[in-house]
């Protein structure tokens, strides 16, 4: 299976709210499994109640470098824009 980080909108924009985005990052995620990959969405992960308040610019950074160091380790990074 090849490592794959799941990008996709997040914040509310455009019309969308965060938990359309959250919804619509979990469907990528599973689009990403049913080709055989292995996905990490870390803005799925690391925006879960008790881990970080991605509306406070402190911890969102946090949470975006985390992203980054494991990016290091995918085979490949799939942006989801549709």
């Amino acid at each position: 299976m090849k490592r794959v980080i799941i990008e996709s909108p997040y914040a509310a924009a455009n019309g969308h709210t965060v938990a359309e985005h959250e919804v619509y990052a979990r469907r990528c995620m599973s689009d990403s499994l049913a080709r055989g990959e292995a996905p990490l969405a870390s803005h799925l992960l690391y925006t879960q109640p008790g881990i970080l308040d991605d509306t406070d610019p402190d911890e969102r950074k946090r949470g975006i470098d985390a992203g980054f160091v494991w990016m290091r380790f995918a085979d490949l990074v799939a942006v989801y824009i549709d």
